[in-house]
């Protein structure tokens, strides 16, 4: 554990990663994910009362203006409620998705699912890894299925951005195993988010990506006794092979999204807070985002 002055600092660090991400910690929870490793949470009390940036409500911290407690804990109370639901669905998408896409390499749940605020009329994040090569067709098939979940779970969770249109699984970023083994990109944000991480499919493949990215280790050293945060179900005996999509319908795919986009762009065009969180999203994911394109392809948006 480090302490004395230097514990402040990644107090604030670690604090300013999940409100950047529109959260507050608990005291516990910020102990476990806090940058540099894991602190007595009476030392971390203490640190935090002696700050004047800072705020404690008694559950949650945030830096002073930044806290919002009634949100925190309603989200904290839903996410015992509700989390086991997200779960299971998250567990059978994956088990659909890599059954249908053998090319898929990992699955992990992010967003409010991972972070402790699920709620129901939350969506539930994905992030995925898949081969090299196949990153668009994976999305397509990814986006397909997930209209099939709102259809299916629609009625119980899912985030209505368009009214009577649940939205129930969200692709947040689907990264290439090029990209991943090992990211070129490398920061606090990243590896939080890594940190954050629950496995649904293949730990195997998760544990191998953590082994070649030991750069996450000097953000938090805990992420190798965090990898337990594991929610994978036993691979499914039923899982084809098949061989790796076409350089063809890797293009066709690459294009349908490309359209998807400027028709969802479109359709917001009078909803200026979505766009501005669009736009959000797209810098935080960047190299990793739809329109940039992965190492040895040719070209970009189409």
């Amino acid at each position: 554990m480090i302490a004395g002055p230097g514990l402040g600092e990644r107090v604030r660090r670690t604090l300013a990663l999940a409100e950047g991400r529109e959260y507050n910690l608990t005291l516990e929870r910020l102990s476990a994910l806090l940058m540099g490793g894991p602190a007595d949470v009476e030392a971390l009390r203490d640190t935090i009362l002696s700050d004047v940036g800072l705020e404690f409500d008694g559950t949650f911290v945030g830096h002073r203006g930044r806290l919002r407690t009634d949100k925190c804990a309603r989200r904290k109370e839903a996410n015992g409620k509700w989390l086991p639901v997200a779960l299971t669905i998250a567990q059978r998408f994956a088990r659909d998705y890599s059954r249908i896409c053998p090319q898929v390499k990992c699955v992990m749940l992010a967003g409010s699912a991972a972070s402790g605020g699920f709620c129901p009329d939350d969506d539930i994040d994905l992030n995925i890894v898949v081969g090299d090569g196949t990153k668009y067709t994976s999305y397509v098939a990814a986006l397909l299925l997930s209209l099939e979940y709102s259809l299916r779970y629609g009625n119980r969770i899912g985030a209505r951005y368009i009214p009577g249109v649940p939205k129930v699984i969200c692709i947040n970023v689907v990264w290439e195993e090029r990209q991943a083994i090992p990211f070129a990109r490398r920061d606090g944000q990243l590896a939080f988010e890594l940190l954050n991480s629950v496995v649904i499919h293949d730990r195997a493949f998760y544990l191998r990506l953590l082994d070649a990215n030991a750069w996450v280790a000097d953000y938090f050293p805990q992420i190798s006794s965090a990898t337990v945060r594991n929610g994978a179900v036993p691979d499914d005996p039923g899982r084809k092979t098949t061989a790796k999509p076409s350089r063809a319908m890797e293009s066709i795919s690459r294009r349908v999204l490309f359209a998807l986009y400027d028709l969802v762009w479109g359709l917001r065009a009078r909803q200026p807070r979505l766009r501005e969180r669009m736009l959000l999203v797209e810098k935080v994911k960047r190299p990793y985002g739809i329109f940039d394109v992965p190492p040895g392809d040719a070209g970009g948006r189409v």
